[in-house]
């Protein structure tokens, strides 16, 4: 209860009430089911993250700042729910969109799926990419960071917009900017069938909610990426995702690393409950074989997680 306590008023890289959490997911392109087959793993994928994100041991940020847009029906409807809550943020503003992702045979440019978009008429009833840049550029938020976990189409990325990297370097010119493309531009993301989640956000949700190894008391988006990208290396059959980096982007720190509390609250609730049980003259000698046994190591990673994130904050 203690750990909990401590790691819950440790401030994080942005204010939670002043900070908006966009989650868009289109799990149906309706018009056109025959070429963008259905992706009902994008429900479960943004129930998972909206629980993530409220949940205070991990993120916890109160329900009001998260906006969960689900299958817009065109692009007017996701413009609707979309620029209010992007003009909302005044810290930090995250969007994530999840869904099919075509390149428009007109424009060669980004368009996101929403429930009337087809393949063939994307630059027309896709949703552009370039709008949610302006909108994004337009936002009073500080701090921006944006995960993509859509299908591009193939080969259309090639030889046009130089990767998915290049597209996502060249389509948002903002400062404190952290973005993250499921697959490059040469591949599909991964939707298998069966699965609760889609390939990316699956092991994504998977490190969020049970942290990863190592002292790091707190996670940055770029230690998430950094972890992410050495998971997915282990699945040859996986896309390797892709980042860009504007300014100190990769310094943002959005979650706490569960691992490790949940290591902290194991040891030290031990100590709370030999503490309780014993009593008077009983407590003395318990307290200090305990102490003598366990206090070192505690302190000392303690100490270590604290210097780093330190040194972290003062490396430029």
């Amino acid at each position: 209860m203690a750990v909990t306590a401590v790691m819950n008023a440790t401030e994080l890289s942005f204010d939670p009430e002043t900070s908006r959490f966009i989650l868009i997911g289109t799990s149906r392109c309706i018009q056109d089911e025959q070429n963008l087959q259905p992706l009902p793993a994008v429900h479960n994928n943004l129930d998972a993250l909206e629980r993530i994100l409220t949940n205070r041991d991990i993120v916890g940020v109160p329900p009001s700042s998260v906006t969960v847009i689900r299958d817009p029906n065109d692009k007017a409807a996701l413009s609707v729910r979309l620029l209010p809550a992007i003009r909302q943020a005044r810290d930090l503003l995250f969007i994530y969109y999840v869904g099919h992702g075509l390149i428009g045979r007109q424009t060669k440019r980004l368009f996101l799926g929403t429930a009337q978009t087809t393949e063939q008429d994307a630059d027309f009833d896709g949703y552009d990419f370039d709008e949610l840049r302006l909108a994004m550029d337009a936002s009073p938020a500080i701090k921006r960071i944006l995960i993509l976990d859509c299908c591009f189409s193939g080969n259309a990325l090639e030889g046009t917009m130089g990767g998915t990297d290049g597209v996502i370097d060249a389509s948002i010119a903002i400062r404190s900017t952290y973005a993250i493309a499921s697959a490059p531009p040469n591949r599909l993301s991964i939707a298998e069938p069966g699965e609760k989640y889609t390939a990316f956000t699956g092991e994504l949700v998977d490190l969020l909610e049970n942290g990863t190894r190592g002292p790091e008391q707190f996670l940055s988006i770029d230690a998430i990426y950094e972890a992410l990208r050495r998971r997915i290396a282990l699945k040859p059959h996986l896309p390797e995702p892709r980042r860009a980096i504007k300014f100190d982007g990769s310094k943002l720190i959005i979650a706490r690393n569960i691992a490790v509390t949940a290591v902290l609250e194991v040891e030290l609730g031990s100590f709370y409950r030999l503490m309780d049980k014993a009593t008077g003259e009983e407590l003395r000698p318990m307290m200090k074989q305990w102490l003598e046994a366990n206090l070192p190591e505690i302190v000392e990673r303690l100490v270590r997680m604290e210097i780093e994130r330190i040194v972290r904050r003062a490396v430029p």
